[in-house]
């Protein structure tokens, strides 16, 4: 399950998520789709699931914890990645941000 929001600029992105094969492994991968044509964001830091995301009134994209999988006893992360940019979205970059309190 990953992060979903829809940018400043009305595209969808997505962030993070969980792989099906034999082995469920968080993904640090982000996307955007802009006129019906999914394109490639850089990488979180951070490889992660079930997390959170939520653009503020800067058009900053956040990304917060989540986890290394959706099982019991995986490791949660109370961790937060903002992804800033100017101008065209695929040209941004993931910065770690004030870990939460809590995970």
């Amino acid at each position: 399950m990953p992060a979903i929001v829809r940018s400043s600029t009305g595209d969808l992105v997505v962030a993070g998520g969980l792989t099906h094969g034999e082995e469920l492994q968080a993904l640090s991968s982000a996307e955007v789709l802009q006129d019906s044509t999914w394109l490639p964001l850089p990488d979180m830091r951070t490889a992660r699931c079930c997390c959170s995301g939520a653009i503020d009134s800067q058009g900053r994209i956040h990304v917060v914890g989540g986890g290394e999988n959706m099982y019991r006893n995986a490791q949660a992360f109370n961790s937060v990645e903002t992804y800033t940019y100017s101008g065209s979205i695929e040209n941004g970059a993931w910065h770690a941000a004030p870990d939460m309190r809590e995970s």
